[in-house]
């Protein structure tokens, strides 16, 4: 998706907009229309590499040949989602490995106090950490470190602001699609530079104060859900 696509998915979503089941909004192609397998060389494969490490299933840098390690990461991968276990990225196990979208109820139990993710914001590429801290209707979050601060400025272009981002939220066995503001508020417990908190938003998750579900955070999260693998 270009930056032109991205702006008019945006405005499209933003106008007018309903909650989908939990499903992914991929097209359901395989990486590069082929069955991704062990022999096989590319940079779907390295692209493929790069996906099981960022989600703890393979621990070596990737190199775009599909060899026994990685044949054993995307296994392992498999066996904790609990997909047909072959080795073989075909079209289940590359739905499984694009950013989901979730409902709240089960992204908070994927995403329990003090758990630490990886931060992608999809059109930039910009990643950074940061770590639950609280919340109840959604995901308060702070940045990890002063670096990944500085790393979360930048996607807002060097100034804080309330304005709704897609995200892709990775952890151990998953990428979830969510939508972030980039306004430091309220409480803080790491001392990082950003002085407040965040909130993540998933399918269904609700505002603190209002206690509504906030459309503007909806659409990005289905918009965070359409980028592929």
């Amino acid at each position: 998706m270009n930056r032109r696509q991205f702006m008019i998915a945006s405005a499209v979503f933003l106008a007018s907009f309903t909650v989908a089941p939990s499903v992914s909004l991929a097209s359901g192609l395989t990486v590069n229309n082929r069955l991704l397998r062990q022999g096989v060389t590319g940079q779907d494969v390295l692209q493929l590499q790069n996906r099981l490490r960022d989600m703890g299933f393979l621990h070596v840098n990737p190199t775009g040949f599909f060899g026994t390690l990685t044949h054993n990461g995307v296994m392992q991968f498999q066996r904790f989602r609990g997909l047909t276990v072959d080795g073989i990225v075909g079209n289940q196990t590359l739905q499984a490995m694009r950013p989901q979208l979730v409902q709240w109820t089960r992204a908070t139990q994927l995403l329990p106090l003090r758990t630490d993710v990886w931060l992608t914001e999809p059109l930039s590429g910009l990643t950074f950490r940061a770590r639950r801290t609280g919340g109840a209707n959604h995901a308060d979050m702070e940045p990890l470190t002063w670096n990944d601060t500085d790393i979360f400025r930048r996607i807002y272009g060097g100034r804080w602001s309330w304005e709704r981002k897609p995200m892709i939220i990775t952890i151990r066995g998953w990428r979830l699609a969510g939508s972030i503001n980039g306004m430091p508020h309220d409480y803080q417990t790491i001392t990082n530079g950003f002085p407040g908190h965040f909130c993540i938003h998933f399918v269904n998750s609700r505002t603190h104060g209002s206690n509504i579900i906030d459309t503007q955070h909806q659409a990005a999260v289905r918009i965070a859900a359409g980028y592929g693998p």
